[in-house]
């Protein structure tokens, strides 16, 4: 442990040499440095700090007293033997610590170290509460200045619910002054608060020294949702509290659109699935379920969901989801195939899905997929039909013109035998006994 650095004050020459040879005899921890005259000790108090200093009141060129203000830091004991009980209070209230009246057999010197180690402790402990003080003006300056820099309502109230102080965000959700929130109750401060279910979490965080959460709704003249969150304290309630009007409304508009997408799934018979690459399950709404012949809220293994694809179409399905859950090809997925039900009915449906991928220490892997599906059996079966009709018509369009092939070749035939007839009546003079004038105008042959 290093020497307490004392210096010592004294223009007797035989007390000097009487203290010196004191903490030499006794092996004191003290490195003392020894001053006759005011201006000495003013000189060493330049030169060094001092751990302590135990002076003579009376000096020849002055009064120690008059180093008080010179060094506010530095504890002081003073020996003296002409100060009475009124002039030793006013030195200690002036800055003295401790002061020994001085013997004229040097008995007082013995007492030194005693007063020496009171003031050290006594010093030690002051600073200590000094230093408690200073960091505990900071941190109150530091809370106070994030109470009044955060976007959240901050009131603390005593167990009387009387508002002890508010921020300035506060202050500005209830649309007041801050100075008029101060002293008044805070149900007085905020009535609506008071009706609401707010009220009794409030009462219960007190009562039970528990924190408590909890969401209100005020009516006018707020008309707005407040987030409400109470921190029990020894003295009352620590009140943190936010306007979640628009967070409740995006909340709201969320589950109408939820529930017109819900709608929307029922209406068009559409089945949702979500797989869980992880745990390697699958888990479908109930129109899936209908789909696929399941009971409602049935989930199934990867493994067991690919049994229930059709065996011709199984492979194709395998390899199409398996590129989907490469991060190169986006992760979309579209295909048609068949499934067959527990029962055995075949049913074809559309797929459209997407997997979605995370960042790992080897790149982006595949967690979750979700995705819709359609039934289409009844739109393929009416596919098929059309193909089955329009193949049976194209082969009645094909003996349709080998009939006319055949036809019109036979009717051009008896045109040319009437022409042959009437140019044989022509030569032997004879009326002609066909009229083809149809054959050179475009008119139908007379009757």
């Amino acid at each position: 442990m290093n020497p307490v650095k004392l210096l010592y004050l004294e223009d007797d020459a035989l007390d000097r040499r009487a203290f010196l040879r004191m903490v030499r005899d006794k092996a004191l921890p003290y490195a003392v440095t020894a001053a006759e005259t005011m201006a000495e000790a003013r000189a060493h108090l330049a030169e060094a700090r001092f751990d302590i200093v135990v002076a003579d009141y009376n000096l020849p060129d002055g009064r120690c007293t008059e180093l008080f203000d010179e060094q506010p830091e530095t504890p002081f004991v003073l020996i003296t033997g002409t100060m009475g009980d009124q002039l030793a209070l006013r030195t200690l209230e002036r800055g003295a610590d401790d002061y020994l009246n001085k013997d004229p057999q040097q008995l007082h010197l013995a007492a030194v170290p005693a007063a020496v180690d009171k003031t050290l402790k006594r010093h030690q402990l002051r600073r200590r509460e000094q230093q408690l003080a200073r960091e505990l003006r900071e941190a109150h300056a530091r809370i106070t200045s994030f109470l009044e820099n955060i976007s959240d309502g901050f009131a603390a109230l005593d167990r009387e619910w009387r508002v002890l102080s508010i921020n300035a965000a506060g202050a500005r959700i209830l649309r007041q002054q801050a100075e008029d929130l101060v002293g008044t109750v805070l149900w007085e401060a905020w009535p609506r608060l008071a009706e609401s279910a707010a009220r009794a979490a409030l009462r219960r965080a007190v009562a039970e020294q528990v924190p408590v959460n909890v969401e209100a709704f005020c009516a006018e003249p707020l008309s707005a949702w407040f987030e409400l969150r109470g921190s029990p304290a020894a003295d009352g309630l620590s009140l943190f509290f936010t306007d979640i009007t628009e967070r409740q409304r995006a909340a709201e508009a969320l589950r109408e659109n939820e529930e017109r997408l819900r709608l929307a799934v029922e209406a068009g018979e559409i089945g949702t699935y979500e797989t869980d690459f992880q745990a390697g399950r699958m888990r479908f709404n109930h129109q899936f379920c209908r789909i696929l012949g399941l009971p409602a809220g049935s989930e199934l293994t990867h493994e067991e969901t690919e049994r229930l694809i059709h065996p011709d179409d199984r492979e194709r399905t395998r390899k199409e989801f398996a590129a989907s859950r490469n991060p190169a090809s986006g992760g979309a997925s579209r295909l048609e195939f068949r499934v067959v039900r527990p029962d055995g009915a075949v049913r074809w449906v559309s797929l459209r899905g997407r997997t979605l991928f995370r960042e790992t220490a080897d790149g982006p892997a595949p967690f979750r997929a979700l995705g819709a599906v359609v039934d289409i059996t009844e739109r393929v079966q009416a596919e098929t039909e059309l193909k089955r009709q329009a193949e049976e018509l194209r082969t009645i369009n094909k003996d349709l013109a080998r009939f006319n092939r055949l036809t019109v070749g036979r009717e051009l035939r008896m045109i040319e035998l009437k022409r042959e007839v009437n140019t044989l009546c022509a030569q032997c003079h004879q009326p002609s006994r066909y009229d083809l004038s149809f054959t050179e105008k475009g008119t139908p042959p007379k009757p």
